[in-house]
């Protein structure tokens, strides 16, 4: 595979509607869309998804998809399944699947350990978000959709695969692409650039010179976001044993209060003590966080 394919994998996905002829660029060159294309851009992040459309505003939700665990909880919720933040205040009544980790579908990494029936459900829910996201820009009948999706600096074939599979029945083509190479392509620095992209599940960096990049001007690391709430929940724990901590709730201070100069007033935050809700202070732990 070239240093072009690496970088932007492409295919076919679905052949629910007939295209119309191709769209042809000024000099009569086509183009090899439809005319009636709908372009789009989906993030597929392990902390939340987003999905843009060439004539729409940007949608963002929390990576949750939840099913129902039983009837009550179906005719509680009115739903087969929910989405985002509404599956995630909902997580007790609901089978809740983040199914994105470390910027890929869980399970397709060798690492992972994770079952074959682990994996298929977490593809499963990786589909069904990917439906949601595309129905939240409510494409029109007879549009043929054509998605670009961005991935980790050094996600293997097998990742881009799953992530293909995932976009089946949802989108008409596919085409996947580096994360950062895709930011510095987007803001048209491709020259004398390093790009560095910090998500929840990994940290990407790409250094962008005049070309496509190889696979020798990416790296990925797996501490980001979500390692930060980890660390953020551990030291709360050690100093206030006593807290009714989650890792929600660490996220959450997090992107509220986060800093990286220095801070000269106190973050105070509620969490619950035996049930009832107490200040505590956290500045110290979410500096070293």
């Amino acid at each position: 595979m070239d240093d072009a394919q690496d970088n932007a994998k492409t295919t076919s996905t679905k052949h629910k509607k007939q295209a119309s002829a191709p769209i042809e660029s000024n000099g009569g060159e086509s183009l090899g869309m439809a005319a009636n294309a709908l372009l789009l851009g989906l993030d597929l992040g392990t902390s939340r998804s987003s999905i843009v459309s060439m004539n729409g505003p940007r949608k963002v939700i929390e990576s949750y998809v939840g099913w129902p665990k039983d009837s009550i909880s179906r005719k509680h919720l009115k739903a087969d399944i929910l989405f985002g933040r509404a599956a995630l205040d909902n997580r007790l009544a609901l089978n809740l699947y983040r199914p994105l980790e470390k910027g890929v579908i869980k399970g397709t990494s060798n690492s992972d350990g994770a079952s074959s029936q682990e994996q298929a459900k977490n593809l499963e829910a990786a589909a069904e978000l990917v439906r949601y996201l595309v129905s939240l820009i409510e494409p029109g009948r007879n549009d043929v959709l054509y998605g670009v999706v961005g991935v980790p600096a050094q996600a293997s074939d097998k990742n881009k695969q799953a992530i293909i599979d995932a976009t089946r029945g949802s989108l008409d083509h596919v085409m996947i692409v580096s994360e950062p190479f895709a930011v510095a392509y987007g803001l048209e620095r491709i020259n004398d650039v390093l790009v560095i992209d910090i998500g929840a599940g990994t940290t990407d960096l790409c250094r962008m010179h005049g070309t496509v990049p190889t696979a020798d001007d990416q790296l990925s690391f797996e501490t980001a976001g979500d390692a930060i709430d980890q660390t953020l929940c551990r030291l709360i724990k050690k100093r206030h044993p006593e807290a009714q901590l989650t890792i929600n709730m660490c996220k959450q201070f997090k992107e509220q209060y986060g800093f990286v100069n220095e801070q000269t007033e106190k973050i105070e935050v509620s969490i619950p003590v035996n049930g009832k809700p107490i200040m505590h202070d956290i500045t110290a732990d979410l500096k070293e966080a």
